[in-house]
């Protein structure tokens, strides 16, 4: 038996390993496209899907992170979340979305003991345009306003969508 947890534990490390050099290849390759700009449209030509008309689409997934309490504040957290979604992110993204419900841990210092707690997560597949990137910030810093929040963690990235 302990072989076996030695072994499992080995390919749990193996695995994360595996998952870790794609996402940092992924972030090393993002954004920066054959002038090295980094610009927001940078490395877009990767995330095509034909839309209704003759002209490709630039797709992106973006991921917001939420804590999921009320920063020094009484009140409903569900009612307030469940308000912001009907009234900020989905009128901003009628497409769709999905929430994710999450733990997670973070560090506000070096040094410091990472904090715990439960987080939501939203995913976003949407359009790469100015407007939508727009919106992204928008909806991030409404909750952070509402909530009393420092901060709304966005991970976005170019996709391949077909549908």
């Amino acid at each position: 038996m302990d072989n076996f947890g030695a072994h499992f534990r080995g390919i749990r490390l193996l695995a994360g390993l595996v998952v870790v050099s794609g996402l940092l290849g992924a972030l090393l390759n993002f954004g920066y496209g054959e002038d090295g700009d980094g610009g927001a449209d940078a490395g877009a030509e990767t995330a095509v899907a034909q839309g209704g008309g003759d002209a490709p689409v630039e797709w992106m997934r973006t991921e917001l992170y939420f804590g999921a309490r009320l920063r020094d504040q009484e009140g409903d957290y569900e009612a307030m979340w469940n308000d912001y979604l009907d009234t900020v992110v989905t009128p901003r993204f009628p497409e769709g979305l999905t929430v994710l419900d999450a733990s997670g841990q973070w560090r506000v210092k070096e040094g410091q003991k990472p904090r715990r707690g439960a987080s939501r997560i939203i995913i976003l597949i949407h359009e790469a345009s100015g407007e939508k990137l727009r919106y992204l910030d928008e909806i991030r810093e409404i909750w952070k306003e509402r909530a009393g929040h420092l901060s709304v963690l966005k991970v976005s990235v170019p996709v391949e969508v077909s549908f």
